[in-house]
């Protein structure tokens, strides 16, 4: 079996021990680093490679750091005056998921890129980790 079919099994099977493993040693080294971080290599090859990257100079990667947002209309006191039942604070659903703001904040943090794709990488209690690729 080929080395990219052993890692798609590991990642597929998310609970198997030896990743536990591996994402709480990323986590430990993650927990205290910035927003923005570029790598030489990506975590996840297997990922990596299905979405186009190759080892050249103008290839980069990118680990950003996005805080999980709670569903909260922002109200006046927290409440909802005057209006019909239907029309509360929580359950209202953003249009715009982790991956379009992981980009937008990508391409603030780097102009002249042009993004790729990105893929999910580890997640704590309170921030979502998401890789991603560009060229220059």
């Amino acid at each position: 079996m080929k080395y990219n079919n052993i890692l798609k099994k590991l990642w597929r099977n998310k609970n198997c021990l030896n990743l536990k493993i591996i994402k709480k040693i990323r986590l430990l080294k993650d927990k205290s680093n910035k927003k923005f971080m570029s790598f030489k290599t990506p975590t996840r090859l297997d990922k990596a490679k299905k979405y186009g990257y190759l080892k050249k100079p103008n290839y980069g990667i990118v680990k950003i750091k996005l805080k999980k947002r709670k569903d909260k209309k922002k109200v006046k006191k927290g409440k909802i005056f005057g209006k019909t039942s239907n029309h509360g604070v929580y359950k209202i659903k953003r249009y715009s998921n982790y991956k379009t703001i992981s980009y937008a904040k990508l391409k603030s943090f780097i102009k002249k890129a042009h993004i790729f794709n990105g893929y999910w990488l580890n997640e704590v209690f309170n921030f979502k980790k998401v890789f991603g690729l560009y060229i220059l």
